[in-house]
Protein backbone atom coordinates (compact mmCIF):
# COMPACT_ATOMS: atom_id res chain seq x y z
CA UNK A 1 0.00 0.00 0.00
CA UNK A 2 1.30 3.24 -1.06
CA UNK A 3 1.91 5.83 1.73
CA UNK A 4 0.43 9.26 1.66
CA UNK A 5 3.39 11.93 2.17
CA UNK A 6 2.38 15.51 3.64
CA UNK A 7 4.33 18.21 4.74
CA UNK A 8 4.08 21.02 7.31
CA UNK A 9 5.00 23.32 9.92
CA UNK A 10 4.67 24.56 13.33
CA UNK A 11 4.28 27.97 12.61
CA UNK A 12 5.32 30.70 15.48
CA UNK A 13 4.47 34.64 15.85
CA UNK A 14 6.76 37.45 17.23
CA UNK A 15 5.02 36.73 20.64
CA UNK A 16 5.94 33.08 20.16
CA UNK A 17 2.83 31.78 20.24
CA UNK A 18 1.56 28.81 18.07
CA UNK A 19 -0.44 28.40 15.14
CA UNK A 20 -3.29 25.93 15.27
CA UNK A 21 -6.01 25.14 12.06
CA UNK A 22 -8.99 23.38 12.55
CA UNK A 23 -8.62 20.96 10.00
CA UNK A 24 -12.44 20.24 8.45
CA UNK A 25 -11.42 16.60 7.10
CA UNK A 26 -11.67 14.70 10.66
CA UNK A 27 -12.78 17.60 12.46
CA UNK A 28 -9.12 17.92 14.87
CA UNK A 29 -7.23 20.93 15.70
CA UNK A 30 -3.39 20.29 14.70
CA UNK A 31 -0.53 22.24 12.76
CA UNK A 32 -1.09 23.30 8.76
CA UNK A 33 -0.12 20.63 6.82
CA UNK A 34 -0.91 18.92 3.26
CA UNK A 35 0.26 17.39 0.12
CA UNK A 36 2.68 18.71 -2.78
CA UNK A 37 1.55 20.16 -5.69
CA UNK A 38 3.26 19.15 -8.94
CA UNK A 39 7.12 20.37 -8.94
CA UNK A 40 6.85 21.52 -5.71
CA UNK A 41 9.43 20.93 -2.90
CA UNK A 42 8.54 19.97 0.70
CA UNK A 43 9.27 23.69 1.82
CA UNK A 44 7.40 25.07 -0.65
CA UNK A 45 4.39 23.25 -0.11
CA UNK A 46 4.62 23.90 3.70
CA UNK A 47 5.06 27.29 3.27
CA UNK A 48 1.98 26.76 0.60
CA UNK A 49 -0.41 25.05 2.53
CA UNK A 50 0.11 27.76 5.62
CA UNK A 51 -0.48 30.67 2.90
CA UNK A 52 -3.98 28.75 2.37
CA UNK A 53 -5.04 27.23 5.10
CA UNK A 54 -3.73 30.66 7.48
CA UNK A 55 -3.49 33.65 5.07
CA UNK A 56 -0.37 34.50 6.61
CA UNK A 57 3.34 34.63 4.88
CA UNK A 58 5.76 32.74 6.64
CA UNK A 59 10.17 31.87 6.67
CA UNK A 60 11.19 28.65 7.48
CA UNK A 61 13.40 28.71 10.48
CA UNK A 62 16.68 26.80 9.53
CA UNK A 63 17.46 23.46 11.64
CA UNK A 64 14.11 21.96 12.98
CA UNK A 65 12.74 18.90 10.63
CA UNK A 66 10.25 15.70 12.42
CA UNK A 67 8.64 13.01 10.72
CA UNK A 68 5.79 11.27 12.63
CA UNK A 69 3.19 9.16 11.08
CA UNK A 70 0.19 7.01 11.69
CA UNK A 71 -1.79 4.73 9.77
CA UNK A 72 -5.15 5.85 8.17
CA UNK A 73 -8.13 3.78 8.20
CA UNK A 74 -8.27 1.47 5.94
CA UNK A 75 -4.53 0.45 6.76
CA UNK A 76 -2.85 3.29 4.33
CA UNK A 77 0.38 4.34 6.32
CA UNK A 78 0.88 8.41 6.56
CA UNK A 79 3.75 10.44 6.71
CA UNK A 80 4.10 13.95 8.36
CA UNK A 81 7.44 15.98 7.29
CA UNK A 82 7.22 19.52 9.80
CA UNK A 83 9.37 22.01 9.44
CA UNK A 84 9.35 24.81 12.14
CA UNK A 85 8.70 28.66 10.47
CA UNK A 86 7.98 31.80 11.26
CA UNK A 87 4.98 34.50 10.81
CA UNK A 88 6.42 37.40 8.65
CA UNK A 89 2.94 39.23 7.25
CA UNK A 90 -0.72 38.82 5.75
CA UNK A 91 -1.12 36.82 2.92
CA UNK A 92 -4.60 37.21 0.33
CA UNK A 93 -7.25 35.14 1.09
CA UNK A 94 -6.85 31.61 -1.18
CA UNK A 95 -6.92 27.72 -1.12
CA UNK A 96 -9.98 25.49 -1.04
CA UNK A 97 -12.65 27.05 0.97
CA UNK A 98 -14.39 24.60 3.92
CA UNK A 99 -11.06 22.74 4.29
CA UNK A 100 -10.08 24.95 7.15
CA UNK A 101 -12.86 25.53 9.90
CA UNK A 102 -11.06 27.88 12.00
CA UNK A 103 -7.13 28.99 13.26
CA UNK A 104 -6.02 30.34 16.75
CA UNK A 105 -3.02 31.66 18.16
CA UNK A 106 -2.24 29.95 21.27
CA UNK A 107 1.07 30.38 24.02
CA UNK A 108 2.84 26.77 23.81
CA UNK A 109 0.53 25.04 26.88
CA UNK A 110 -2.52 26.23 25.62
CA UNK A 111 -1.52 25.00 22.47
CA UNK A 112 -0.92 21.61 23.66
CA UNK A 113 -4.04 21.22 25.27
CA UNK A 114 -5.93 22.13 22.50
CA UNK A 115 -3.87 19.94 19.88
CA UNK A 116 -5.96 16.80 19.06
CA UNK A 117 -3.90 14.04 18.07
CA UNK A 118 -0.53 13.01 20.36
CA UNK A 119 1.56 12.78 16.81
CA UNK A 120 0.84 16.56 16.65
CA UNK A 121 1.44 17.36 20.89
CA UNK A 122 4.96 15.67 20.31
CA UNK A 123 5.76 17.62 17.36
CA UNK A 124 4.98 21.11 19.52
CA UNK A 125 6.68 19.50 22.17
CA UNK A 126 10.00 19.37 19.84
CA UNK A 127 9.40 22.65 18.33
CA UNK A 128 9.07 24.27 22.06
CA UNK A 129 12.16 22.15 22.71
CA UNK A 130 14.34 23.65 19.87
CA UNK A 131 12.95 27.38 20.33
CA UNK A 132 13.94 26.80 24.02
CA UNK A 133 17.67 26.02 23.09
CA UNK A 134 18.17 28.29 20.70
CA UNK A 135 16.75 31.89 21.53
CA UNK A 136 18.62 33.68 19.00
CA UNK A 137 15.77 32.11 16.26
CA UNK A 138 13.06 33.49 18.32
Amino acid sequence: MNTDFAWGAVVIDLSRRYLLVLHAGGNHWDHPKGHAESGESPVETALREIREEAQIETEIIEGFRVETGWTLPGGRPKRVVYFLARRVGKAEKQGPEGEILDCLWLPYSEAREKITYESGKEVLDKAEEFLSSRPEVN
